[in-house]
């Protein structure tokens, strides 16, 4: 669409009017307002009777393998620091400079 022709539009259709009614537009806006709370409203209870029947909510997905030689992994490092704690307390010797 060219620019010259954006100027062939009836723009009389997209203009306000002479009077204005502000009232109208107000609870126009507060009934879309309500509307889409009790839609919200709606849908949130459905979710939560969905959960509460003990319904899947949401995508199923299969759990994933859990590695266990990463969690090996994590407890050896926590083993290895309380290790080196230990000996801070009773093998090594601080001696002081001063």
């Amino acid at each position: 669409m060219k620019i010259t022709s954006l100027s062939k539009l009836d723009m009389d259709r997209f203009e306000y009017g002479e009077h204005l009614r502000p009232f109208r537009d107000w609870m126009i806006m507060l009934g879309v307002f309500a509307a889409l709370l009790l839609m919200s409203a709606l849908w949130s209870g459905w979710i939560f009777y969905r959960a509460w029947t003990g319904e899947s909510v949401g995508a199923e997905t299969p759990a994933p393998a859990v590695k266990t030689d990463e969690i090996e992994a994590v407890k050896r490092v926590f083993e290895l620091r309380a290790i080196e704690e230990s000996r801070y307390g009773g093998e090594y010797h601080f001696v002081d400079p001063a």
